[in-house]
């Protein structure tokens, strides 16, 4: 007759402690006593307890991408995800529903996946959301600034400089600078917009959450209206979304890209032909940057140290910018 198969409650009550407490350190998730996790190993050793969620086993096969349905147009993310699969990892794929901030359900949800070896985050955590509710997971963020879970940094500034510069050579000399909400604490947009003077250009700003109500494109269409009155003739976008959003206004006022209006797009994406013309962008090494992500959580989930990397920008032209026209 087969032998009882030996559970963490067995291994809890022979080294007088909580289910818990084995738990943490048989994760290492916790700081627990010395004396106490020497006690627990010293149990599991002598009843042969099998670990089943060591998240620092290398037979751990998933990685766990966190993402939103804003981020699909990401170049880099179907690299990282064939990377890992080259590696012999799955990857289960998680959209964040975040509501009013409350994800934690989500995440606590996402660090039960079985088999979950770490964690890599395309959607709007910071560190502390992943230290609180991740449990100690090896876990990256991708490509965020001021992040000390990132191993990615996006010369965010060099990025507007370069847009600048471009529309410059071209004869501009106003802009409007069309941004996420979240970036108007940076600081980074203030120095820019002082530097501009210099250039002898003007640059407006507006900034837009990452998803606009239909009350938010309309203010933004009005405030663009009196931007185009005042011989604004280009706009810098963050991100694709925004940019289609410059091409459906123009359009709606009988006009054309780029015949009545210059757009730039921030964002590092794939899809530009989906606009006529093309949309002009500045981008990113793909591949650099998706093979740094991969190696870098590789490297976390082995307890080896991770190297931070910063990528410079550069500007993809496809038709989408020309001189001003003028009136």
């Amino acid at each position: 007759m087969p032998s009882k198969k030996i559970t963490m409650a067995d291994v809890a009550r022979e080294a007088g402690c909580s289910k818990a407490t084995v738990s943490y350190c048989i994760s290492h998730s916790r700081p627990i006593k010395e004396e106490t996790r020497l006690r627990v190993k010293a149990v599991i050793e002598r009843l042969g307890y099998q670990p089943i969620c060591d998240r620092r086993q290398v037979k751990k096969k998933f990685i766990a991408v966190i993402k939103n349905n804003y981020l699909d147009l990401e170049p880099s993310w179907k690299s990282i995800v064939k990377k890992f699969q080259q590696q012999g990892f799955l990857v289960a794929n998680f959209v964040l529903q975040e509501e009013n901030g409350c994800f934690a359900e989500d995440i606590l949800q996402i660090c039960s996946t079985p088999n979950l070896a770490g964690l890599l985050c395309f959607a709007k955590l910071d560190s502390m959301d992943i230290f609180k509710y991740c449990r100690g997971i090896p876990a990256l963020i991708f490509q965020r600034e001021n992040s000390m879970l990132s191993p990615i940094t996006l010369d965010y500034r060099q990025k507007i400089t370069i847009a600048k510069e471009h529309l410059f050579s071209l004869g501009h000399r106003q802009f409007f600078l069309l941004l996420e909400t979240q970036t108007r604490s940076t600081g980074v947009i203030e120095t820019f917009l002082n530097e501009l003077e210099d250039d002898n250009m003007k640059g407006e700003l507006f900034f837009l959450p990452l998803v606009p109500s239909t009350e938010e494109e309309q203010e933004l269409f009005a405030t663009l209206d009196r931007a185009y009155a005042n011989g604004c003739r280009a706009v810098i976008a963050l991100s694709f979304y925004y940019s289609l959003l410059i091409y459906h206004w123009i359009a709606q006022r009988g006009g054309s890209v780029p015949q009545d209006i210059s757009v730039l797009c921030l964002e590092n994406t794939s899809v530009p032909h989906w606009l006529n013309p093309k949309l002009s962008y500045i981008c990113h090494p793909t591949e650099e940057i998706a093979n740094h992500t991969v190696n870098s959580l590789l490297a976390k989930i082995n307890n080896e140290p991770v190297k931070s990397k910063k990528f410079q920008p550069f500007l993809k032209l496809n038709g989408s910018t020309a001189p001003p026209k003028k009136d």
